[in-house]
């Protein structure tokens, strides 16, 4: 029906007394689709991708089990976690998950496939916070003990920033280490609370 057409009928309609409002009225519908994500998480982690102990003599290395970290052979570096883009007063804890030593699991495994190192690994320590000078000893697979506030340089809502630092050691889970490489891997497992 053209529109010359729809004019005539609805002129006849008219005159008729019939209503023409929804006679030629059409209704179309569409679907919309909504998409997008919803992240879990509220605050940016930056952290080295590599860490690197340099040449240590494997015969200085102290043995896994100390308490507080050694640096007597420049075995020892600090991991900074960088926090940015928090809600203010976001809390975390940290796990580092890799494999673990089979004389030792607490310490991070030495899996180095070619002339590898043997009784070697890293401790870690929270170096966050201390108690009269002590660390606590982070274990590998286990959650840190204490949770922390890394929301705290308030610039703002959602623009908070805060680090985390933990003390890598490289070890001895024996009295008897050899030297070769030494190549670790590790992942850090940040849950907010």
């Amino acid at each position: 029906m053209n529109a010359f057409t729809k004019m005539v009928f609805s002129a006849m309609l008219s005159l008729l007394g019939v209503g023409v409002a929804n006679a030629f009225e059409t209704v179309e519908s569409q679907d919309v689709h909504f998409s997008g994500d919803a992240e879990a998480n509220p605050c940016k982690v930056t952290l080295p991708s590599t860490i690197d102990f340099g040449p240590v003599n494997v015969y200085a290395l102290p043995i896994s089990t100390i308490d507080q970290p050694q640096s007597s052979t420049g075995q020892i570096q600090t991991v900074r976690v960088e926090f940015q883009g928090c809600m203010d007063n976001q809390m975390a804890q940290m796990s580092i998950l890799g494999a673990e030593d089979t004389v030792d699991p607490t310490i991070l495994a030495n899996t180095a496939t070619t002339d590898a190192a043997k009784y070697v690994g890293v401790a870690f320590w929270d170096a966050t916070a201390s108690v009269k000078g002590k660390y606590n000893r982070l274990d590998v697979n286990e959650e840190m003990s204490t949770s922390y506030n890394v929301g705290t340089s308030y610039s703002g809502e959602g623009a908070s920033s805060g680090t985390l630092k933990l003390i890598a050691c490289l070890v001895s889970s024996s009295y008897a280490p050899t030297p070769g490489n030494v190549s670790l891997s590790a992942q850090f497992k940040i849950t907010y609370l």
